[in-house]
């Protein structure tokens, strides 16, 4: 193990994998494409996954009113932020709309994902204000 990353870092990394994964495969299983369509469900759950990381980033730094607990944080982003929005389907997808839709999608979604993950960490930041007179918490 790496110092200073406990078992519990581990765990909180794996259980948040399980859940996110088990609700990305839930919900694109929910909202297949339409045949010919654009894979939304799959637009929809990465960006959501890109706007709920840049909220927990928020609630992470150092000098906020409110800070996550270092293992709680790591177990969302890398756990379940990470397992919700794989970009391996993604890249498939992308495949399988071929050369000229795939770029467009790709270029949307690139789009959706950035301003989501920047409108979390606006949103976070608003809500989760710093500290008075600069002190930090741990």
């Amino acid at each position: 193990m790496k110092a200073g990353v406990s078992a519990g870092v581990y765990a909180a990394v794996a259980a948040g994998g399980a859940f996110g994964g088990m609700l990305r495969m839930l919900l694109l299983a929910a909202w297949p494409p339409a045949p010919g369509g654009l894979p939304l469900a799959l637009l929809g759950v990465n960006t959501a996954g890109s706007c709920l990381i840049g909220l927990v980033l928020a609630f992470s730094e150092p000098g906020r009113i409110r800070r996550l607990p270092p293992g709680l944080s790591v177990g969302l982003m890398a756990g379940f932020c990470g397992a919700l929005t794989t970009f391996s389907a993604f890249s498939v997808e992308l495949l399988d709309l071929g050369v000229s839709r795939g770029l467009r999608y790709g270029l949307l979604s690139l789009v959706c994902w950035l301003f989501a993950a920047a409108l979390g960490l606006v949103v976070g930041r608003k809500m989760n204000r710093p500290l008075e007179g600069g002190r930090r918490s741990s």
